[in-house]
């Protein structure tokens, strides 16, 4: 939460006036940033960002939970290092090519298939108190992360240019450690 609070902070109070001019194209000179309530009013950024929220806030919450349910099952406390060690791992070999599925197949499809990741661990993780479903289902849910990440990053950065790419990532940010600080503590 104080994390949000901070950027939020940084976000209210930076002057970008003297930031670099944004540079223009063959068709003239690029347009002036948007304001604040207008670049956060535009659709691709609350998708965008509500995306990367979500998915930050559902990963991290299992991420934390999953050692602290398995010791309450009687494993030992390596075995849910393990398991986290999985995570972490498939949260961010995936890097390697999720960039290429971006461009081939655009951030909309590779959100979808993020999310559908996600859900697919999240049901691997019901299936009961096992070691192999607890690994398996935090790797499945590492990689879901990644690609809904990645995808949901790439559609933002996208839909604006110059400062006001920096100033809509920011706020995105902003907002996910919000929701992430909101949602792990209330697990």
């Amino acid at each position: 939460l104080a994390m949000s609070v901070l950027m939020g902070l940084v976000l209210a109070v930076t002057d970008y006036s003297h930031a670099p001019a944004p540079q223009g194209s063959a068709d003239g000179p690029a347009p002036p940033p948007l304001p604040f309530g207008r670049l956060i009013a535009q659709p691709k950024f609350y998708v965008a960002a509500i995306s990367t929220a979500a998915t930050y806030t559902s990963m991290a919450s299992l991420m934390a939970a999953t050692p602290v349910r398995m010791a309450a099952l009687g494993y030992p406390l390596a075995d849910g290092a393990t398991v986290i060690q999985f995570h972490v791992v498939a949260m961010y070999v995936p890097s390697l090519f999720s960039g290429d599925l971006v461009a081939r197949l655009g951030p909309p499809s590779v959100i979808v298939c993020g999310y559908s990741l996600l859900l697919a661990g999240l049901l691997t993780y019901l299936a009961g108190p096992a070691y192999g479903v607890f690994v398996a289902a935090m790797v499945v849910i590492g990689v879901g992360w990644n690609l809904a990440f990645v995808g949901s990053t790439a559609l933002l950065t996208g839909a604006f240019t110059g400062v006001d790419r920096l100033r809509a990532s920011t706020a995105a940010d902003a907002f996910a450690m919000f929701l992430l600080s909101v949602g792990v503590t209330t697990f």
